[in-house]
């Protein structure tokens, strides 16, 4: 071979070589590019779910606040629930007794009415007088007015 021919061969290899360096050096960037492109979509992915999770944690917190306000509320209506009860027992029990009262009345008044009838009511008041008068001598001396 010449050293023309020679110098072409080296020419073309080294063409060759160059040519399968820069396939290299294209491919490499492309890799990089991928790898690139790779890390910022998972620097996206966790951005998003670090965000979904911060927007959970806000939304669960300020459920709990309302949870325990509105627990507050009913336990609030839970004890004047049980004022309320309290106070109705004893309306009822004052309201029992006046019934008693009211009964007992209604009893003299039958009482009275039946010996008005007899004609021994005129008898009933001297002997509650006497009564009367005998008790208040008895403690302080004093005389009940015919």
């Amino acid at each position: 071979m010449q050293p023309e021919e020679c110098q072409q061969v080296v020419v073309l290899e080294v063409g060759v070589v160059f040519k399968q360096t820069l396939e290299h050096l294209i491919a490499l960037l492309v890799v990089d590019q991928l790898a690139e492109l790779r890390h910022q979509a998972l620097d996206d992915v966790i951005h998003h779910m670090d965000r979904q999770v911060f927007d959970a944690h806000v939304e669960h917190s300020a459920a709990l606040h309302v949870l325990r306000q509105l627990q507050r509320v009913f336990m609030h209506h839970l004890q004047q629930a049980r004022l309320v009860l309290h106070v109705l027992r004893q309306l009822q029990r004052v309201f029992v007794h006046h019934l008693q009262q009211a009964r007992l009345m209604l009893l003299h008044v039958l009482r009275l009415s039946c010996l008005a009838e007899f004609g021994l009511l005129q008898l009933f008041q001297a002997g509650l007088k006497a009564f009367l008068n005998q008790l208040l001598h008895d403690d302080a001396g004093v005389t009940v007015a015919h």
